[in-house]
């Protein structure tokens, strides 16, 4: 007879007798925040405080005698010396060293620094809880691989926190949405989760498994946050006041200046909270004799672009998971910026569902991880996982190494070779070694596995592509946008696949769709100008590149750099396109085209030597060119290479025989020359 009692033998009580006289910290270490629960040895749980605020400022300070400082401390400190201030360490996870000040220091250091104090904080609220009866679950974003995962793991051994365990940010989320808020959530359901912090956003679909949570779907904008509302908010009350002032308040150079700069942001933001349940809110801005007043409304008026940003994504993230309208058990906000009321408002407004709003939404991670950490699921397990092979590749692409990445895809893909996720990945590494009949054969599988896969249908578009077969690109790009209309990646490469196609007009059209989509890319932008240079909208297209340069200085630089230039050179300005092509040549000195793309420069400006040596080498990097052999050609002309000229136009009609264009040079020199 059963007594209702749990089976002492069973997974589950093994787990909860183990955790008997434990003290259980979850801890979400955020970009701007950080945020910790703790649960007692009696299974009571609670917020840690830190300075009696229940989130950490995760910014940290080299001071000079040599000791990290962190939290709110560190962002006083910023102000004497910003130099030695790093304010979001999260988004270094990626570098080995950070330089503060005249050290260089670990990025793993400057991560153990904030976690330690948030373990000094648990040992003094619980009484000094030993290593070995601390229960450490410690949570990460779903797109992070091993190497990532390894880095956050290495600093919280060296905060003292010993052999923590990782999960997943959307499913310690979602965990917090049945365990704590107690939503059912019938397994094959799934909980839509938006996360909206202070600098970045990710939207997620959760499915619930019999095994505990598992993740279909996340997409993420590391440029999106709360920050980018309080940043307008800023320019809106900028248009008040002495200029000059609003000069040192945007660029402080001076102790005094530093002050008042981080008091405005800091009573902004207060402002923007208060918004969140009062209609108005009054705040002081340092250094103006009068105070500002900002209403509910106008705030909604200055959010609402960014705002409509993430509700997007999250249209978008449903859409591409393909799950049916009953199967959502419900949408979760969390991140402490999604309590604004538009978030909700919008939310509804779009996916027709009501979202659920909790009161401290920054706190629903940390207080999830410990639920999740409980009872590890497929998508809360540690770094040693069957999916750790498929991180541990996809962190080489990342970072550049496809060689190593090939040896652990082709070991996954023999393991599992109907494995979707691990045939795309191997197809890309393999499009990034140049080997793209290899990529056209991973993704053929995988499309005849499953052809409602969007992303398989633009990986092979892209692939055809590079291959110059742009009649299957535009095919393939264009089955990827039917799958999934409102992904603006995919909506993007289409056009500019047109563009390349001989189809600008056409292009322009589904380009102008992705930048709507998704008005943050800056590629987009230069892909537009691209379009618009073909349809002779010379002066938009330069407007087109320089906003988009200017929005990602750090992006495909020489691309865009060559892009310019060849928009410079239409409009007849040779010294600014040669200024742009010297820029780019040196960025990408492998290259070929754009090394082509500079000789011609160099022909019309009549520098032959300098012309012949570039097109010689874009012919060494690119032997496949047919349009640079042409333009060589041209060059021997004008040298009077005669036989060089007509060697060289042979074998661009030969490179591409259905080229009009080439077979018309081709009959203009062997009339001039034979």
């Amino acid at each position: 007879m059963s007594t209702g009692a749990a089976d002492p033998a069973s997974p589950a009580e093994r787990n909860r007798l183990e955790r008997m006289g434990t003290v259980g910290l979850g801890i979400d270490f955020g970009t701007f925040n950080t945020a910790a629960v703790v649960r007692t040895q009696d299974g009571r749980t609670s917020p840690l405080l830190f300075d009696g605020s229940p989130l950490l400022p995760s910014s940290v300070y080299a001071d000079p005698a040599g000791a990290i400082v962190t939290g709110r401390d560190a962002l006083q400190s910023s102000r004497v010396d910003p130099a030695r201030f790093e304010p979001n360490p999260k988004r270094r996870v990626d570098d080995s060293v950070v330089l503060l000040g005249d050290r260089e220091i670990p990025v793993t250091d400057l991560i153990a620094a904030v976690l330690s104090r948030v373990s000094d904080e648990c040992r003094r609220v619980t009484g000094g809880a030993s290593v070995d009866r601390l229960d450490v679950v410690l949570t990460c974003p779903a797109s992070w691989g091993a190497t990532r995962q390894l880095v956050l793991a290495d600093a919280a051994a060296a905060a003292g926190l010993g052999r923590v365990r990782l999960v997943a940010e959307p499913v310690a989320a979602a965990v917090y949405f049945t365990g704590v808020l107690d939503h059912k959530v019938p397994v094959g359901s799934v909980v839509v989760v938006y996360d909206f912090g202070a600098g970045t956003f990710d939207a997620s679909v959760v499915a619930r498994t019999g095994a505990g949570f598992e993740i279909l779907v996340v997409e993420g904008r590391d440029d999106l946050g709360g920050l980018d509302i309080d940043n307008s908010v800023v320019e809106h009350l900028r248009t008040t006041g002495d200029p000059d002032v609003w000069r040192r308040l945007r660029e402080p150079s001076t102790v005094e200046e530093r002050r008042a700069h981080g008091q405005l942001w800091h009573d902004v933001r207060e402002a923007k909270e208060r918004l969140s349940r009062l209609p108005t809110a009054d705040l002081v801005v340092p250094s103006l004799a009068a105070g500002a007043h900002l209403t509910r409304d106008e705030l909604d008026v200055l959010a609402r672009s960014i705002v409509e940003q993430t509700v997007r994504i999250t249209q978008g993230v449903l859409r591409f998971s393909n799950i049916a309208e009953n199967r959502i058990a419900g949408v979760f906000l969390v991140g402490g910026s999604s309590r604004m009321p538009l978030v909700a408002t919008l939310l509804h407004r779009a996916l027709k569902r009501a979202p659920v709003v909790i009161e401290q939404p920054e706190l629903a991670v940390a207080a999830g991880s410990l639920l999740a950490g409980a009872a590890p699921s497929e998508a809360s397990a540690p770094v040693d996982t069957p999916q750790r092979d498929v991180d541990v590749a996809d962190a080489h692409v990342r970072e550049g190494r496809h060689a190593e990445a090939l040896t652990v895809l082709d070991r996954v893909v023999s393991r599992a070779p109907d494995d979707v996720t691990g045939l795309q990945l191997r197809a890309e590494t393999h499009r990034r070694l140049g080997k793209l009949d290899a990529a056209l054969t991973d993704l053929d599988r995988a499309l005849e596995l499953d052809s409602s896969d969007a992303r398989s249908w633009a990986q092979r578009g892209l692939v055809h592509r590079e291959l110059e077969r742009y009649e299957p690109a535009v095919a393939d790009l264009g089955e990827a946008v039917r799958l999934a209309p409102d992904n603006a990646t995919f909506r993007g490469d289409l056009g500019a696949t047109r563009v390349r196609a001989g189809d600008p007009q056409g292009g322009l059209v589904d380009i102008e769709r992705a930048i709507a989509l998704d008005p943050g890319q800056a590629w987009m932008y230069a892909d537009r100008g691209v379009a618009r240079q073909r349809l002779g909208q010379l002066a938009e297209a330069l407007g087109d590149v320089n906003r988009a340069l200017q929005m990602d200085p750090q992006g495909n630089l020489a691309w865009m750099l060559a892009e310019r230039a060849a928009i410079h050179r239409d409009l007849g300005d040779l010294d600014a396109a040669l200024v742009d092509y010297n820029v780019a040549v040196t960025l990408s000195p492998d290259v070929g085209w754009i090394a082509g793309a500079r000789g011609q420069v160099h022909h019309r400006r009549g520098n032959l030597t300098a012309a012949l040596a570039d097109l010689d080498t874009a012919i060494r990097l690119s032997p496949d060119q047919a349009w640079v052999f042409e333009a060589r050609a041209r060059v021997h002309y004008d040298l009077g290479h005669r036989e060089q000229a007509l060697a060289d136009v042979d074998t661009a009609l030969a490179l591409r025989p259905d080229a009009a264009w080439i077979a018309a040079a081709h009959r203009e020199l062997h009339d001039e020359l034979t």
